[in-house]
């Protein structure tokens, strides 16, 4: 066993863990670069706090993107929750926290695009021939050129995933959970950018959102099963207290299918959030959805948009 200590200036978090994780953990170290950021915007003349994460890869490189929290809105998830989500929600409350999310990120002058996400493996181009009033769906968006939308992925357990090529205008938002990534939709989205627009997987950077961690994300043998390489299976699943069942390492997972496609780890920002650790910051499904009165959660946002 070995104590690593990770210090951040808004985070400090003790790690005790397996040895064989050490040296993977060691060599990502300089990615886990997600800021919390707090902005105060002013609503009929009361200052609202609207709390946020960024990359520091896509941020240097001007690429506007946030992955909000739950902090400084209306909905009541339980109250004053900044919900994204039309699923479980009154729309005016939606459009009045995407209002508040885009006034905090000064990008009140975009738009926001989401699909309807079913857990699949699909991917879909947005290119000057969208209309914004086509039904999308899918679970991973990619937006060439525009700079009036900012593409977004709907999460409350689920990993939200933004990709950018700087200086090409291109950028990506995928939804991944763990029916998404055993479809390997991570892996298959990089190679649809790579091939549709001529691009070295290499130059791109990213981020992967908050999720549910490897200690909460409990899943069944029938869900290992649908990871067939059993390498893979050893790196990304540990046993669970309860018998048949594991606990999946949802970001490691998506990590291994950037660098199959040769995405260096050190392109891709991740941070320690964990929805179900951090409920007080993030919507968790798995935690309030069964727990709620009505069995449901509010969703957080993941999005992204080209540089200006």
């Amino acid at each position: 066993m070995e104590l690593l200590y990770f210090s951040r200036s808004y985070y400090l978090a003790f790690y005790i863990i397996h040895e064989g994780d050490v040296q993977t953990l060691k060599k990502s170290l300089f990615s886990l670069m997600l800021k919390l950021k707090k902005t105060h915007i002013v609503v009929q003349s009361e200052p609202i706090e609207i709390v946020y994460l960024v990359s520091t890869q896509l941020e240097s490189h001007d690429i506007p993107h946030a992955f909000s929290t739950r902090k400084g809105g209306v909905s009541l998830f339980p109250q004053n929750s900044l919900n994204m989500s039309f699923r479980e929600d009154e729309p005016k409350r939606v459009h009045e926290n995407q209002k508040r999310f885009l006034q905090a990120l000064q990008l009140q002058d975009k738009s926001i695009l989401t699909a309807h996400q079913t857990h699949s493996d699909v991917s879909v181009i947005l290119d000057s021939t969208f209309k914004p009033e086509t039904k999308l769906n899918a679970d991973a968006l990619i937006l060439e050129g525009s700079s009036v939308y900012l593409i977004g992925v709907n999460v409350a357990d689920c990993l939200p995933i933004l990709l950018a090529h700087p200086g090409k205008r291109i950028v990506c938002a995928i939804h991944a959970g763990w029916r998404g990534t055993a479809q390997r939709i991570t892996e298959k989205t990089v190679l649809k950018l790579s091939q549709e627009f001529k691009i070295n997987p290499a130059e791109l950077i990213g981020a992967i959102g908050p999720g549910a961690c490897r200690d909460c994300y409990e899943v069944g043998e029938e869900v290992r099963e649908m990871f067939p390489d059993k390498k893979r299976q050893e790196l990304i699943f540990k046993p669970s207290m309860r018998p048949k069942h594991y606990l999946l390492d949802l970001q490691k997972a998506n990590l291994l299918q950037f660098e199959k496609t040769g995405i260096p780890a050190k392109n891709i920002d991740t941070d320690l959030y964990c929805t179900i650790h951090h409920n007080d910051l993030f919507f968790s499904h798995r935690k309030e959805g069964p727990q709620s009165k009505e069995n449901k959660t509010g969703r957080f946002l993941g999005v992204i948009g080209v540089e200006n």
